[in-house]
């Protein structure tokens, strides 16, 4: 093969690519963070690295198509009463679009139905500086874990024992040996520097 043939085959390959990682984002949770974009009104760096890290860390034990329709739900939901992501963290919003939002989907996830955790986690990583964590780690997996279950122990005394129960299901704990893959997968979202993972710049997402 040539080198003329061999550079029009890369580019041929590289055409491809973005073709079909546009056509099969759907096929995957990383839609969300796009979603969430996209129909939001206002938005930041925080707010995609959170939708993004919420996610990937309940991307386990569930279709992909019946949980992404959760959150686009979710979403839309949270944009039909003019509110930000942020807002699900505060007890009394997270009532009232998760019970309008269960009558619709009738439940949340497998193991969080209700998605009890979803505003004690959100809360967690509205306030931890993800991208200082994982950055100045050998271990950002570990490292972000740790973070999160210091953070929760801040205010566990104010989750409600059913919560405590969803979160531990869903936030791995930081002694497991596990191979975080959920973590993982938010870490690669975050990190990989070609479409269609969340790379603006930066170690993590930069909107700036």
């Amino acid at each position: 093969m040539s080198i003329l043939d061999t550079v029009y085959l890369r580019q041929v390959l590289d055409s491809l690519y973005g073709f079909f990682a546009r056509r099969y984002l759907d096929t995957s949770m990383l839609s969300i963070p796009y979603y969430y974009m996209e129909k939001a009104r206002v938005y930041d760096k925080k707010d995609v690295e959170a939708i993004a890290f919420l996610s990937a860390i309940y991307d386990y034990q569930m279709r992909v198509g019946t949980l992404r329709n959760h959150f686009i739900k979710m979403i839309n939901t949270l944009v039909d009463h003019g509110l930000r992501l942020n807002d699900l963290s505060m007890e009394s919003v997270y009532r009232g679009v998760f019970d309008r939002l269960l009558k619709d989907i009738g439940f949340f996830h497998r193991f969080d139905p209700c998605g009890e955790a979803v505003p004690w986690i959100l809360r967690a990583v509205y306030n931890i500086d993800l991208e200082y964590v994982a950055s100045r780690s050998s271990e950002p997996d570990r490292a972000l874990v740790k973070a999160l279950w210091s953070e929760l122990k801040r205010y566990w005394s104010m989750i409600p024992c059913s919560a405590r129960v969803r979160v531990k299901r869903v936030i791995p704990r930081p002694d497991t040996r596990s191979p975080l893959k959920r973590i993982n997968l938010f870490l690669r979202w975050m990190v990989r520097d070609e479409y269609p993972d969340l790379v603006y710049g930066g170690v993590l997402i930069s909107l700036d």
